[in-house]
């Protein structure tokens, strides 16, 4: 119960300790500004070393004509007709003319 009291108590004087907590920190900011010395700047002047610039003409460079890019890939166009033609042969094929390749060696860690 005593807890319960003590944060009523609190409670009720909390906006009085926020407006105190503001006015201490607003004054602390003021007398920070006030009392910290002001920055000044002094002009410096700098000698500039005598330095020769060499200036060098460059050529105008020429446009090399680029060769034309690759032609876009046609669009396939349906047959008029479904036959196909019977003079095309197409070679036998057997995978028993290939050899097995091996595997390459595991990486080196």
């Amino acid at each position: 119960m005593a807890q319960v009291k003590k944060f009523e108590e609190l409670k009720k004087r909390s906006p009085l300790i926020a407006e105190i907590s503001s006015v201490l920190v607003m004054l602390i900011l003021v007398g920070a500004f006030y009392f910290v010395p002001k920055v000044t700047f002094v002009a410096m002047e700098i000698e500039a070393p005598d330095i020769m610039i060499e200036t060098v003409d460059i050529p105008i460079t020429e446009k090399v004509q680029q060769e034309a890019p690759p032609a876009r890939p046609t669009v396939p166009v349906m047959a008029e007709s479904e036959e196909i033609a019977e003079d095309i042969e197409f070679d036998d094929f057997s995978f028993d003319e290939y050899e097995a390749l091996d595997a390459p060696p595991p990486p080196s860690s």
